[in-house]
């Protein structure tokens, strides 16, 4: 997904991704999601910031804030059962004021994140 240009210390746009599963059975599967760290994609793909500055949520008109922060151990976001279709809603925030570094950074970030469907 892309955020397009987002300034430090200021909050995307909303972007979702439609979860399926096209399993048949009533047994609820766990969400699993975990993120890495956002890397640039210049030579060495040095971190720029951490993971958590990604939030997820699975509910409509949650705020950043309120939203889960992404982690590289991950952490269970919701469940769904067979034959449902479920929105996830992400948001980031590059950096902040105390983040002199960020500041001064131009080019193309990246982020890892993966979804887990745990029966």
């Amino acid at each position: 997904m892309n955020y397009g240009q987002v300034n430090p210390g200021q909050v995307s746009g909303q972007r979702v991704v439609i979860l399926k599963n096209e399993g048949t059975s009533d047994t609820v599967a766990k969400i699993m999601i975990k993120g890495g760290d956002w890397k640039s994609d210049a030579a060495g793909n040095p971190t720029i910031f951490p993971s958590m500055n990604t939030h997820v949520a699975i509910a409509a008109n949650i705020d950043y804030d309120n939203k889960k922060s992404l982690s590289n151990i991950g952490s269970q976001l919701g469940g769904i059962a067979g034959g449902q279709s479920l929105p996830v809603y992400f948001q980031m925030k590059p950096g902040g004021a105390a983040d002199a570094s960020l500041n001064s950074f131009t080019g193309s970030l990246h982020q890892d994140v993966i979804i887990d469907l745990l029966c």
